[in-house]
């Protein structure tokens, strides 16, 4: 079990769900744009674990429990390309430098998606007051405007902005740890509406 309860059988349905999905939503943009509707998928096994591809290269899906890159090219620029990364008990590559991770920690998981955006989970044996404190002068730090803290009594919620980015920080007590939640969205990548 992971620190959410979550056996590893249900980690990787978990996994294949969000795959499942992506699939889905590619096929039904593919339709948009007058592809073929009977699209296969080469499905084949790398030293790096499993790679899912549409033949014309507009999804491709690879990696492993531990590393998953998703590549979906809408179009031809560069602009028109969606990437998403997550790793497993490390940073995923392109994880934002500017997002202060708390040491002595475990990082449970990451993924970063369209550049700035970027998830963490993290966990320590430290109590949720010294994690805070630690986020409240790292934030000013990485020249991060302190927002709005919320402190209940199982959860401690912190918030900065940098230019056009919100970073968004949970901590709360698990079986005497603190887990740590890391959520920045970059506002402008945001597609419109």
């Amino acid at each position: 079990m992971d620190i959410h309860g979550r056996t590893p059988r249900e980690r990787r349905t978990q996994y294949l769900f969000v795959c499942c999905i992506l699939l889905l939503l590619i096929s039904c943009d593919n339709d948009r744009q007058g592809k073929a509707p009977g699209q296969k998928f080469a499905v084949k096994k790398t030293a790096e674990g499993v790679e899912v591809m549409t033949p014309d290269g507009s999804l491709r899906i690879a990696g492993n429990e531990k590393t998953t890159h998703i590549k979906i090219k809408r179009d031809d620029s560069a602009s028109g390309t969606i990437e998403m990364r997550y790793q497993k008990g490390s940073l995923a590559p392109g994880f934002p430098p500017d997002i202060p991770i708390y040491t002595p920690a475990e990082i449970t998981m990451s993924q970063c998606f369209q550049g700035r955006n970027a998830l963490a989970t993290l966990s320590t044996s430290d109590n949720m007051s010294k994690v805070a404190q630690f986020y409240r002068n790292m934030l000013v730090e990485k020249g991060f405007t302190l927002g709005e803290e919320v402190v209940l009594r199982d959860l401690i919620l912190l918030h900065g902005e940098k230019d056009s980015c919100k970073l968004n920080i949970s901590l709360k007590p698990n079986q005497g740890a603190t887990v740590i939640n890391l959520a920045l969205t970059d506002q402008s990548q945001t597609p419109a509406p």
